[in-house]
């Protein structure tokens, strides 16, 4: 571990470890940057603090640092491009930060090979030309690493209280740095508790904690005195923590509740902005609606943190195996883009990003190894990595959730690498080979083939067809439109993966008057195979999406039967699917192949497993109305309809059932007005004779 001043030749390997990082970003902005392909969020959210005057409007979700941090330059009148620069110049000393972690890490040659690495670093290049709070997180998490090494080096009051400043801007960006914070403590217990005695070391902690509370105090009163419930940074982190365990997450990307993600995807200059479309907004309201009241901030974080909590214990032991599948995802080569513009920068930047993570984290697996004989001093170094290693066990993983790791994985990849060199150079090629045979079986770990992987590529080469030809078809450029489309719906496996595809597609069709062509398609939007889909889809037997696809398309055309054995196969692959249970329940009913207690007991297990939260959970509601009420126990369908009105309120059906039902149990005022309700809305024929209205 190297302390001290920076030598002559130290200042000048920093001045070029600085050099060439701003040369590789400005690199990266000439090939990527588009100004009119950003992620606008942040911006909104600064507008929105400037409009309020500086301060809070409700309580914040997301990374309330950064929104300052925009505010700051959007007041200023500063544009897209000029943030940018000054992301390229943060992102840049976070090279220069690392460069000085490794040095006190390790001694100035690993750090000279850690800052190449770093800038030079692919997934650092695509965040930093990119208005995302990761970047900008990374740099604040790398600087509070730096503090909290050179507090270890020369405790003291000051030290550590620079150390929790930083660490407290980290969390103000994203609180789960906070995990770290228990590590720095116990760390510095077993380090000086022996030399410097309890007293110092209370104090020193105390240091750091106090420091840390001020800037995270500022936002936790803003949140108070505009939602009244004690939010000390964001009120997102039960939200989060749902989308990250639910019973449909994978470990690879963030999995909102579908009637969420529904209403995200609606047109947003349906809004002002785009902060109405947001999931934390848009969260709070499925919650509110779940629960039959409206739910505050905090309630809601608690709902869906409890949702989660759910999730995980009826997953079992398969919580386990996602909990493994997260930490092959976390450091495999494969960079998951959870936001359009980020996978857009980099598909451009291509063999430019190639260096990341699957390279990294490889070699710096064999630095660990080979460096054990210091470990007691790479303590903290260790923390450092740890820390987003716990945050993305339990929420999820996606490359820009793995800046901070690949930032503090860079120096051990830079000292596992020096030492090969140094054993090969002096002719150790035994001692050489252990680690050069544990580095090739981590590079196929991290290169390894998955399934996933390769369907969320399809996914997103479809969507990047889908999004050009949107842009094609506003230009009025229509062929190239009907290309992109098309070729979208080529590289589908599945109907469902290329319906926005098909659906436009279908558009154009209408536009250009080639009605039988649009119809076709609109079919296959909505899940209507041909037949050679149906039969390459048949061979696949243990593909879930496939006997999905086929129990839709056989459900479309009215082949209940058939569509019944091919959803049943799909709940044994997956028992807690809920749209196979749903899909399965509709299949028994309206083929009248199951018992009404059947179809009842699918449908509120689809419901126990998240379709509550879907746009179909008023269909699953009314479907258990149908059945009570063929069994004539109407206060089960009562509650079942007064359920499916909280989801639809304009379902003239289920306002028409309901009257039925309040008639039965004597409720004649009610059921008039249900009744009134149905005709209003072109359900008549639903109602008892006794309450239509004579012709």
């Amino acid at each position: 571990m190297t302390n001290g001043h920076l030598s002559q030749r130290e200042r000048v390997a920093l001045a070029g470890v600085f050099a060439l990082a701003l040369v590789a970003r400005f690199v990266a902005m000439a090939v990527a940057f588009d100004p009119h392909l950003k992620f606008e969020k942040y911006f909104d959210l600064a507008r929105q603090i400037i409009a309020n005057g500086w301060t809070a409007k409700e309580a914040f979700a997301y990374a309330p640092g950064y929104v300052y941090f925009m505010a700051f330059f959007v007041g200023m009148g500063a544009s897209p491009m000029v943030i940018c620069l000054v992301q390229v110049l943060l992102g840049s000393l976070t090279c220069v930060f690392i460069y000085l972690i490794a040095r006190r890490l390790f001694d100035p040659r690993v750090a000279a090979v850690a800052g190449v690495m770093a800038a030079l670093y692919g997934p650092f290049l695509t965040h930093d030309i990119e208005f995302l709070s990761d970047s900008f997180g990374t740099f604040l998490y790398c600087a509070a690493a730096l503090a909290l090494l050179w507090a270890m080096a020369q405790p003291g009051i000051g030290t550590f209280a620079l150390g929790g400043l930083l660490i407290g801007l980290r969390a103000i960006q994203r609180p789960n740095v906070l995990l770290l914070v228990p590590w720095v403590f116990l760390i510095v217990l077993f380090r000086f508790m022996r030399t410097h005695g309890i007293k110092h070391v209370v104090a020193w902690c105390a240091a750091l904690a106090v420091a840390m509370l001020v800037p995270i105090l500022p936002i936790t009163i803003q949140n108070y005195v505009v939602a009244r419930e004690f939010i000390p940074i964001t009120d997102s982190g039960g939200y989060v923590f749902y989308c990250s365990n639910n019973h449909g997450s994978q470990g690879l990307r963030y999995n909102p509740p579908p009637l969420v993600a529904r209403q995200m995807q609606r047109d947003p200059d349906e809004k002002k902005t785009y902060i109405d479309l947001m999931d934390d907004i848009l969260s709070q309201r499925v919650a509110s609606l779940a629960e039959g009241r409206t739910l505050g901030p905090n309630e809601s974080s608690r709902f869906w943190f409890r949702e989660g909590m759910k999730c995980i214990r009826r997953r079992g032991l398969g919580q386990v195996r996602l909990l493994i599948k997260k930490g092959f995802y976390m450091f495999h080569a494969y960079r998951s883009h959870d936001t359009f513009p980020v996978l857009v920068k980099d598909q451009r930047l291509g063999r430019w990003v190639s260096f990341g993570m699957g390279i990294v984290a490889p070699f710096a697996f064999v630095g660990m190894i080979v460096t054990r004989d210091k470990r007691r001093d790479l303590l903290l170094g260790y923390a450092l990595v740890l820390a987003p290693v716990a945050s993305m066990m339990i929420f999820y993983v996606a490359s820009r959730f793995r800046l901070g790791l690949g930032a503090m994985l860079i120096p051990f990849a830079a000292a596992g690498l020096l030492r090969i060199v140094d054993r090969l150079r002096v002719g150790r090629i035994r001692k050489a080979v252990a680690p050069l045979i544990a580095l090739v079986l981590f590079l196929g770990a991290t290169h390894w083939p998955d399934t996933l992987i390769r369907e969320q590529t399809r996914a997103q080469e479809i969507r990047r067809h889908q999004y050009q030809g949107e842009i094609a078809r506003d230009d009025g450029r229509l062929l190239d439109a009907l290309g992109e489309f098309q070729a979208g719906i080529v590289l589908a496996k599945y109907p469902a993966e290329a319906s926005g595809c098909a659906r436009a597609l279908a558009g154009l069709y209408r536009q250009m008057g080639d009605r039988e062509k649009a119809r076709q398609l609109a079919a296959y939007a909505r899940g209507v195979l041909d037949p050679q889909m149906v039969q390459r889809l048949q061979s696949l037997p243990n593909d879930l999406a496939a006997r999905l696809a086929l129990g839709r398309h056989f459900l479309l055309v009215k082949e209940y039967q058939t569509a019944a054995d091919q959803l049943s196969m799909a709940v044994d692959l997956d028992p807690l699917n809920c749209f196979a249970r749903f899909s399965l329940a509709e299949a028994l009913f309206f083929g009248k192949l199951g018992p009404p207690d059947r179809v009842v007991s699918e449908l509120e297990k689809s419901l126990e497993c998240g379709l509550r939260f879907s746009s179909s959970a008023y269909r699953a509601y009314v479907l258990i109305a149908r059945c009570r009420l063929s069994q004539k126990q109407w206060p089960a369908a009562i509650q079942a309809l007064r359920q499916a009105l909280r989801y639809s309120p304009e379902y003239g059906p289920a306002h028409a059932l309901l009257a039925n039902a309040l008639l039965k149990v004597g409720d004649r005022k009610g059921a008039e007005m249900h009744a009134k309700r149905a005709r209003e809305l072109g359900s008549e024929k639903e109602l008892a004779p006794q309450l239509r209205v004579e012709r």
